[in-house]
């Protein structure tokens, strides 16, 4: 009977390390993740907004990142494209204002 006791208690640890390593939680693969995570990285996509950062949320996972951090980058990077957003309109508003004055 003893034997069967250390049988279990070694499958029991063998899925508790294989649940801590991940083994079984695999956060490599692109499946598990929503589609708002997944964000355009060629030249050709759209340029991403301000507005589609703040709604930007990450799937958690058992090794995954701190919220906390993703958080404050999110709201760095949010701030950037906003000044940057802000920038291309206020130079492109200057330049329709200065073809017009020439013509």
């Amino acid at each position: 009977m003893t034997v069967v006791f250390i049988i279990v208690g070694v499958i029991v640890l063998a899925v508790i390390a294989q649940l801590a390593l991940g083994k079984w939680n695999d956060t490599s693969s692109d499946a598990d993740i929503p589609d708002s995570v997944k964000m355009p990285l060629s030249e050709d996509a759209v340029p991403v907004s301000a507005d589609q950062i703040d709604k930007l949320r990450f799937s958690l996972a058992f090794r995954g990142y701190r919220i906390d951090q993703v958080d404050e980058v999110l709201d760095q990077l949010s701030a950037t494209v906003s000044l940057q957003s802000a920038e291309i309109e206020r130079l492109k508003a200057e330049k329709i204002e200065a073809s017009q004055t020439e013509g």
